[in-house]
């Protein structure tokens, strides 16, 4: 068993009040918002599995700084390109809906962890949101100015398993 840490390099928020801004180089990222939806989306370097081993588990570790407590956040697979200084609510990839966690989410340069094993995707990351919409918390981005508060994406791998098929008899017939 393995695990790797990798540093999330790309994060952004987009909103509805600003469909046209770019909020890639911000060092807060909103989930939510007063006005209307927020939507977060980071990734990380692109990672290899190792050659015979399979991804057991992945898991966001992100601080809040502030906000609401107890959160249901929804996690999305991101499924196209982005780009962290392109990215806008008009300008959005595609994603598709992977599953709501609710957990009471500490703030105030606390590390929270969510598992996102079926959401991550290493080529173009997650997106996650405040589920329902309108209930706000910013998390510390990859530009926030201590470093290790920045969010961090925890991969465990371990050796793969070949499942064999199931035995159906010897192929003897029944006398």
């Amino acid at each position: 068993m393995a695990t790797f840490t990798l540093s999330v390099t790309d994060d952004a928020y987009v909103y509805t009040g600003g469909p046209t801004q770019n909020l890639g180089s911000n060092s807060a990222l909103n989930i939510a918002y007063t006005g209307g939806s927020a939507r977060v989306y980071m990734r990380a370097p692109s990672f290899t599995v190792p050659a015979g081993e399979v991804v057991t588990s992945a898991t966001l570790r992100i601080w809040a700084g502030s906000g609401a407590t107890n959160v249901p956040v929804a996690f999305y697979k991101v499924t196209s390109a982005w780009s962290e200084s392109g990215v806008t609510w008009e300008r959005q990839p595609s994603f598709e809906y992977v599953k709501t966690i609710t957990k009471t989410v500490s703030t105030g340069a606390t590390v929270n962890e969510f598992d996102i094993t079926n959401a991550f995707d290493a080529e173009h990351g997650l997106m996650m949101t405040a589920d329902p919409l309108r209930v706000s918390v910013a998390f510390r981005s990859a530009e926030y100015g201590t470093a290790s508060q920045r969010p961090q994406i925890i991969i465990e791998t371990a050796p793969g398993v070949i499942t064999p098929p199931p035995f159906r008899g010897w192929g003897i017939p029944a006398l």
